[in-house]
């Protein structure tokens, strides 16, 4: 049940602290909008308890990520122009953990944001 009130509470920090938001990204020169759907994906997909935590950090992870791929959408989605793969670091329960920020930039030119600590992108 823990894990479920973490998961509620982590949602209503973002929404209420990254809904709607923008932030810049160095790694790719651009800001990165933060998007219900986008925040909902960030916390409830494949979720774990480290997952859940990281949207805490999502913003000082995104200031410090590294670059380390960009390309064409390998599905082939129309609506995206590009995808970018960062690498990030942080500090989570003590340890610290590589993070994988997949940023989706759209045709229209807004970049979307997601993370990740259990694979690379």
């Amino acid at each position: 049940m823990k894990r479920k009130e973490d998961l509620d509470k982590a949602m209503e920090w973002a929404f209420k602290n990254l809904l709607g938001k923008c932030y810049y990204c160095p790694a790719i020169k651009s800001y990165v909008k933060f998007t219900e759907g986008g925040i909902k994906h960030s916390v409830k997909s494949k979720t774990y308890p480290t997952k859940i935590k990281l949207i805490y950090l999502s913003v000082q992870m995104l200031r410090n990520a590294q670059k380390i791929w960009e390309g064409e959408d390998k599905k082939s989605r129309a609506e995206i122009k590009r995808i970018y793969h960062l690498k990030s670091s942080t500090i989570i329960d003590g340890i610290s953990k590589d993070v994988y920020i997949v940023l989706r930039e759209m045709k229209d030119g807004t970049v979307y944001y997601d993370h990740n600590t259990q694979k690379k992108p």
